[in-house]
């Protein structure tokens, strides 16, 4: 499939790639953060089509090197449609679930206790321009074994896509206290350590994690 961008010159193979990206790439479902919504990937599609069509081959430039046009595809594609993982450890109660998040109970979902940290989540997002994010709370839907198979299959791969990870270290004021944080004790957690190429630390009230100063 081929499309025009904006310049005139036809962009071989684009929306071929992009359907490829999204649906093997992407996460099943991601929070559509200006909205506070679920959206799946034919949503995430249909969201994002404009912007992919107009991808010119200038676009293209700022990723060539030693690529293959077919990665150079793939890493625009990343650019233009960029997501955030969320990795931080569970409450005991009150995190938003997928069912929680759809329409018919997204007003209620508001008073849980975790559906403020989802949103602190999502403003972080946005800080680092992606529009897309993804947290296991809620962006699962687990009553299906299929997804739920699928997520814990794919993971790794969607941290490793990711535009970055955000963790949010819930016990810690600094780095300093890194050593006593139980985040660094989830199993679960080792993967969302390893596998983003860009990761960010907040500690308690969402702080951005550094050293403490003497």
């Amino acid at each position: 499939m081929m499309s025009t961008s904006t310049n005139g010159t036809a962009i071989e193979g684009i929306m071929d790639a992009f359907s490829s990206y999204v649906f093997s790439s992407m996460p099943t479902h991601l929070i559509y953060v200006p909205d506070m919504r679920l959206v799946d990937r034919n949503e995430v599609f249909k969201i994002y089509k404009p912007a992919v069509a107009a991808i010119t081959e200038d676009d293209l430039e700022k990723f060539s090197g030693s690529r293959s046009r077919e990665e150079n595809l793939y890493e625009v594609l990343k650019d233009k449609v960029k997501f955030a993982m969320f990795s931080h450890r569970w409450l005991d109660t009150g995190e938003p679930t997928f069912q929680n998040m759809s329409e018919s109970q997204k007003d209620a979902s508001k008073s849980l206790a975790g559906y403020h940290k989802l949103i602190k989540f999502c403003e972080k997002a946005r800080e680092y321009d992606c529009e897309l994010a993804w947290s296991d709370t809620c962006c699962i839907n687990k009553d299906s074994s299929a997804e739920l198979d699928e997520a814990i299959q794919a993971m790794f791969k969607w941290y490793r896509g990711a535009a970055i990870c955000i963790a949010y270290l819930a016990c810690s004021s600094s780095v300093s206290d890194f050593a006593q944080e139980p985040w660094f004790t989830r199993g679960w957690t080792l993967q969302e350590l390893l596998a983003p190429e860009k990761m960010k630390f907040y500690g308690r009230n969402w702080r951005s994690a550094k050293r403490r100063s003497r």
